[in-house]
């Protein structure tokens, strides 16, 4: 989509088309690579608009590695705050891929441009019109503007919300693509339902004259009390595959995964009604249009025993354990009886959810 003459919009474009800057993956802390990012993403800002930053910052919660993406958080000399992604490519260097800024920095030109295919494809979506909201996307889209697509894709959230009873524009957003000349447009907005906050997130380009919808997303908003029920209704399903055994209710915190990399323990409940200890994180991220997905990993020792037992043909009599969990970075050694009455104390160790086990006269399992 064309971007207007507005100061802050053509920003968004040069910025991510200064020289890679490197990140130095393993080393690194967060004010060296903010140090450096600022260097690279400043002097575009204030050649556009003739001011600079107030201040610059960037999170990091490990080392950086190729195929990651962190966030930086900026606000210029006039008090407005922007938002940084940042991506990590296969050499280690960082590049801007997307820049999100208030809607209040929206010119009133690009709104009324933008705005209609984002506004048909809500009405739309709140009538589970699944053809009338295919028309209002992009031809190269495919087949996923078929109605049977786009059905399975939002009829699960559109449920889960109920009636929508507003909607209104919270940012928007420029994302990099392959072409480093070309930008794609986003517009952020929040929806307000009778069962929760959720964040329609709308990529834009033209198609001819007429900007359309070329991406597109619907999920819950971070942290609301529909993203708890969501989670807490798709959680089961999910969970029995992972473990190979019917759940039947889960129970976590779930209102508390926010980002990327966020992390909650909670109570699987099987169908045999034994509760195990799990820990769900939050793998996906919320500004980009895949699958918001989660891992679920269990964390009760002797179910991670008996499972690995079984997995060599070794059938279990019992396994005895100190304690319900192995503590984040420590180690945990059980007592694991075998039906042919051989004994073994097992070890395990826990990085965050995963686990690696050794026994006296096992091998190494993970």
């Amino acid at each position: 989509m064309p971007i207007p003459s507005s100061p802050l919009l053509v920003l968004l474009l040069t910025a991510g088309l200064a020289p890679a800057t490197e990140t130095h993956p393993r080393s690194s802390s967060a004010e060296e690579v903010a140090t450096s990012l600022r260097a690279l993403i400043e002097p575009a800002f204030r050649e556009a608009n003739g001011f600079g930053f107030r201040s610059f910052g960037c999170e990091l919660r490990r080392p950086l590695r190729p195929g990651d993406r962190f966030d930086c958080a900026a606000v210029d000399e006039e008090g407005t705050p922007i938002r940084y992604v940042l991506a990590v490519d296969e050499s280690s260097r960082a590049h801007v891929a997307l820049a999100s800024f208030p809607a209040s920095e929206i010119p009133a030109e690009v709104r009324a441009e933008a705005e209609p295919p984002c506004r048909a494809f809500l009405e739309a979506f709140e009538r589970a019109s699944w053809e009338t909201l295919g028309r209002a996307l992009h031809p190269d889209l495919g087949n996923e503007r078929s109605p049977e697509f786009l059905r399975e894709q939002l009829e699960p959230i559109r449920s889960a919300m109920g009636r929508l009873r507003s909607s209104s524009l919270r940012e928007a957003a420029s994302r990099s693509t392959r072409n480093p000349g070309v930008r794609h447009t986003e517009l952020v907005r929040a929806l307000d339902s009778e069962n929760g906050l959720a964040l329609a997130r709308l990529g834009l380009v033209y198609d001819g004259e007429v900007p359309k919808l070329l991406a597109f997303t619907v999920q819950p908003e971070p942290g609301s009390t529909l993203q708890a029920a969501i989670c807490r209704a798709a959680f089961p399903d999910r969970a029995s595959k992972v473990l190979g055994e019917t759940v039947k209710s889960l129970s976590a915190p779930f209102e508390r995964l926010v980002s990327q990399g966020d992390t909650v323990v909670g109570t699987v409940t099987l169908a045999s009604g034994r509760e195990l200890a799990a820990r769900f994180e939050q793998s996906g991220r919320r500004d980009d249009f895949e699958a918001n997905d989660y891992r679920i990993q269990v964390l009760d020792p002797p179910w991670l025993i008996r499972k690995s037992l079984a997995s060599r043909s070794l059938e279990s009599e019992s396994v005895r354990c100190p304690a319900g969990v192995v503590p984040d970075g420590g180690s945990l050694t059980c007592e694991a009886v075998l039906k042919s009455g051989e004994r073994y104390a097992v070890t395990l160790r826990r990085d965050g959810g995963e686990h690696t086990m050794t026994a006296a006269r096992a091998p190494v399992s993970s």
